[in-house]
């Protein structure tokens, strides 16, 4: 969770090497994710860190543009819920639960719902870092999901998996490989790291 003006930063840094975005400026514009990834932080920064009445009104302004460009580009993703270095494949429909907490460096397709069970409010999945979520796949219920684990595509997850490092598929999902997301994308933040300690 953004906490402070240096974590804003370091999870733009984040989410921008995830995306492989490699210039502020031009991408800007031309490119819708990453726009909305950092309305996204932007919304989390102020709401987390900038709790002042004084600050309110630009808050809405900026929650306005976040609903309009999430609307046109098929998202409903709560501020709050990714971790750094969050990678949203292409625009698609992507449904994700608030109560929903998922790690750094995950990587989602379209087509994915993360919710609760059915009747449940805040019973939502809990997925480690460095995920991997395949197309269309579906995450409902208090599940626990490892590090390092990939969904398969079309898979339905309801159930936990606390293992580290497998890839799980199938409906019901079941473990499938040993394999995991490793290799699968870049880990963002552990590049931000590195060059920051550099």
């Amino acid at each position: 969770m953004i906490e402070s003006e240096e974590d804003y930063r370091f999870y733009l840094e984040a989410d921008r090497v995830a995306l492989n975005i490699g210039s502020w400026w031009p991408k800007y514009f031309s490119h819708d994710v990453w726009r909305f990834e950092r309305l996204l932080r932007r919304i989390e920064y102020w709401q987390n860190c900038r709790r002042s009445p004084v600050y309110r009104p630009l808050y809405y302004i900026l929650y306005w543009r976040f609903r309009r460009l999430s609307l046109r580009l098929g998202y409903t993703i709560p501020p709050n819920v990714f971790g750094p270095g969050l990678s949203i494949a292409h625009p698609g429909t992507l449904i994700v639960n608030d109560a929903a907490r998922i790690g750094e460096n995950c990587r989602i397709h379209p087509g994915v719902t993360i919710g609760t069970a059915a009747g449940e409010e805040h019973a939502a999945p809990r997925i480690g870092k460095n995920a991997f979520i395949g197309p269309n796949a579906v995450i409902l219920g208090p599940v626990e999901i490892g590090d390092d684990v990939a969904i398969g595509a079309n898979a339905v997850v309801n159930r936990s998996f606390f293992e580290d490092g497998i890839t799980i598929a199938g409906v019901p999902a079941r473990k499938v490989s040993e394999k995991g997301s490793f290799g699968l994308y870049q880990r963002s933040t552990e590049v931000v790291r590195a060059r920051k300690g550099a």
